[in-house]
This record gives C-alpha cells, structure tokens and sequence, in this order.
C-alpha cells in the first residue's frame, strides 16, 4: 500500500474558470522531480477518463490501467472531469451535453497544462462511452493529443424515449449516491456487474433500430462528432478502438465504425477490435485485461519509448508486440 502510495501524486489543473482534480501515476523508476530525466526517453502522458463516475472508473479499473501502463514508463492521469468527482464545476447531461462535446474544452486544457508541466512529446486520451466521444471532441481540438483509446464510443445522438429518460435519472442518481461506492468495488462484486449491465441497457436503447444503406448515415448521427473522426482521420492521429459485444450493431442497426473506417483508415492507423465477453464498462476481469493487454501492446508498438521499465507482467518485445497488434486488426463486427 505504502508503494501504491509513493508512486501516485494528487494533482490540480485549472480549466474553464474551475479546479479539476486529478491522480498522476509515475512512471516506475522515475524521481519524484517530474522534470528528471528528460534526455533519457521521449515523455509520453495518458489520460483516463470515466462516464459520470469519479476517476477510479467503475471497478477501480482506471487505477488498474493506469497503474499498469506506468509500470511500461508512461506517465498516466485519471481526471474528474467537471462536477465529478473531486473537482469544482457543474455535472454535464450525460447525452445531447455530452454528445456536443460539453467537456471537449476542459479535456483539451488538461493535456495543454500536463504537456507544460510534465514535459510531454505527446498524449494519449483512452475513454469509455461518452469518454470517448469526449475523447475524440478535445482530440479534433488539441494537437499535442497524437493517439486515441477508445472503449466503445458511439456516433449517434440519443433518441428522446422514456425508457431511456428513466435509465437516465436513475443513472445520475445512482453515481450520484454511490459513486464512490461503485468505483471502488471490486470486478467480481455485485455492484461492478450491475452498473455494467445497466450501462449496456442504457447504450443499447439510445438508438433505435435503423434499416438504412451502408453509405447512407441515419437521421441520428451526430455529424459533428463525425467530422472530428475524419479530421483526426486526415491529420493521421493513431486510434485503437475496442468493442464489446453489447455495442456491435445488430440486424437493422446502423453500423457506424463499419461507415467510417475503410474511409479513413488508408494505412491501418485505425485499429479495431471486438472483445468478447467484456462488457460495456470494461469493468469485469476480463475486460479490465483485454484493454491493459491491447492498450499496452499497441502503445508499445505506435508510441514506444526511448527506454521502458521492464516488468514481469509488461515485458516489452516490440517486434513480436508489433506483429501481434498488426495480426489482431479486424474487420467491425
């Protein structure tokens, strides 16, 4: 615990005219100096963030992931983003707020401040859900961030059911309560399960089932979340995004990344992936390591580092790493 301790430090950026707080996991080996060590490595930050939750992410697998990958030498972030969490601010709408980029704007000050304070050649932004919409918003806005981890983002506007405005309520209030509570739990308790369900329920209701053409986007899609996918497309930032099965597209489904991604994605730089039995939160046992195991892989192989700690868990072979996630590119399920 003592050592958990010692190689995390709480963290302060300003943005938006409010404190957002956050937690910076060193990178092993590294002095308590953030400014140490330069010459050695090229400095390479990645921020985490959550889907109204506090920053541990639900099951504390944000703490997992970013633990993991600063053990490989990056320097990893977890923000509360406004009204979550730890820091000062109002709490976005999850849905039309969200989906129109409400906290794009804070994401990309948080990675201007960590490039100045830390010293950072690049940054990596990994979300779920509406993280990664937020993601792809302050990505299209900012470019110090050059890659993308993307847990099952979605292109749609949400569809205005009562279903899903109950979902909704019960959602916020619920984080709101217990949030705490939820993101500390552990991947096999009751609670991470049943978040994860809930979370899955509400992402497959947000849309309703859409008979239309392969080339023909549907009345739906939210077009300037798409315009920021192809600027990022033609500006060539790298994105590994993973899916679970709740977020595939079933028979009459619009198949968003399956529309986006021949059309943007010349050179493989767009990597995607289903990864089955992880559920939409990612929070479960196996999900948690499918995404440390792809996300470490891939940065190894796209944004390696001059000199990366060796672990027992995070041996670093780019070749073979490289061959690896080349061969685990997938055509969208």
């Amino acid at each position: 615990m003592t050592e958990a301790i010692e190689s995390r430090q709480v963290i302060t950026v300003a943005a938006g005219g409010v404190r957002l707080r956050g937690t910076y996991h060193k990178p092993q080996g590294e002095a308590s100096d953030s400014s140490a060590d330069l010459g050695e490595r090229k400095r390479i930050g990645i921020i985490f963030l959550t889907w109204v939750l506090p920053r541990a992410g639900n099951g504390d697998s944000a703490v997992y992931w970013a633990e993991s990958l600063a053990k490989c030498g990056y320097l990893a972030f977890r923000f509360d983003l406004p009204g979550l969490g730890d820091s000062d601010g109002d709490l976005a709408t999850p849905g039309i707020d969200v989906e129109t980029g409400a906290y794009g704007s804070a994401l990309s000050e948080i990675a201007n401040q960590l490039v100045e304070r830390f010293h950072l050649g690049a940054v990596i932004v990994a979300g779920n859900c509406a993280g990664a919409v937020t993601a792809l918003y302050a990505a299209a806005a900012n470019e110090w961030i050059e890659g993308l981890i993307l847990l099952d983002p979605y292109f749609h506007l949400q569809q205005d059911s009562p279903a899903q405005k109950v979902l909704l309520h019960w959602h916020v209030r619920v984080i709101k309560l217990a949030g705490d509570r939820f993101a500390q739990s552990k991947p096999g308790d009751i609670a991470v399960k049943l978040l994860s369900r809930f979370r899955g329920i509400y992402h497959r209701l947000s849309q309703k089932p859409l008979l239309v053409r392969r080339k023909t986007l549907p009345s739906i899609a939210n077009l300037p979340l798409i315009r920021c996918w192809k600027q990022l497309a033609a500006r060539r930032v790298r994105m590994l995004v993973l899916r679970s099965p709740s977020s595939t597209p079933r028979i009459g489904e619009f198949d968003y990344l399956g529309f986006l991604q021949p059309s943007s994605n010349s050179d493989d730089r767009i990597i995607i992936k289903l990864i089955e039995r992880a559920t939409h939160a990612f929070a479960e046992s196996h999900g948690k390591e499918a995404v440390r195991t792809n996300a470490a892989q891939w940065l190894s192989a796209y944004f390696p580092l001059t000199r990366c700690a060796e672990t027992r868990d995070n041996r670093r072979h780019l070749p073979t790493i490289t061959e690896g996630i080349l061969g685990a590119v997938t055509n969208v399920h």
